[in-house]
């Protein structure tokens, strides 16, 4: 029968009643994907947390899924938390040091640490160069770039679409870092932009565990099941 559910964000636990779908062997159903900052009802129902929302994106194989934490220095951490929070609206997990000199913030699930400049570290705009370019995944796309822009960001490339299949953006921000904003678009093969593969990467062995649980449990009472 056809999937209950509209496509989950992470961090959510959906639970469905008899009541709540055409169910007619009255089976407990629920989708999975993790469950940590959960919190629950009176009557054991699941319900979201104040959590930022991660919400789901199509998959590109031209951009695989991957997880890196970069570091990003500033001459003054609390104006670079100031600025992030305000202009790129990351929030900011924990800052250290009095005053701070270091930083966790995230946009989504996408985290960074910040930290302050010392000797053997530089920013974009005190070495007068490019260091790096770093890649933030936004579902609502559009908003953000429109929120950048309202904030004054240095726009370098406008909102477009790449031809690997990528809806971006690209901006610097008050040190001299270039940002790419970006939601894939499409799925393209990387063979149809004309790059050589070496090595196929196959989708669920990159995704992260746990991955998805899709159950149907048959229960007498359906809802005390759920609570329990």
């Amino acid at each position: 029968r056809p999937f209950p559910f509209r496509s989950s964000p992470l961090s959510e636990l959906s639970v469905s009643a008899p009541g709540d779908y055409p169910d007619p062997a009255g089976a407990l159903s629920f989708f999975l994907l993790e469950t940590q900052d959960l919190q629950y009802h009176s009557n054991g129902r699941a319900k979201h947390s104040n959590s930022p929302k991660v919400f789901p994106m199509i998959e590109n194989r031209s951009v695989p899924p991957n997880t890196i934490l970069p570091h990003i220095v500033y001459p003054d951490v609390a104006q670079a938390i100031a600025w992030l929070t305000k202009v790129f609206g990351f929030t900011e997990h924990y800052r250290y040091g009095d005053p701070a000199n270091g930083a966790q913030l995230h946009l989504g699930n996408a985290w960074i640490m910040v930290a302050q400049v010392r000797d053997g570290r530089g920013t974009p705009a005190q070495l007068g160069a490019h260091t790096q370019s770093l890649t933030i995944f936004v579902e609502a796309l559009g908003a953000h770039f429109e929120r950048a822009r309202a904030a004054n960001a240095k726009i370098v490339e406008d909102l477009h679409q790449t031809e690997y299949g990528e809806l971006q953006y690209a901006a610097e921000d008050f040190a001299g870092h270039h940002w790419l904003f970006s939601r894939h678009a499409r799925d393209v093969s990387p063979a149809e932009w004309g790059a050589r593969i070496a090595q196929p990467a196959y989708r669920l062995a990159l995704l992260p565990r746990p991955r998805f649980c899709y159950c149907e449990i048959p229960a007498q009472d359906v809802h005390h099941c759920a609570a329990f």
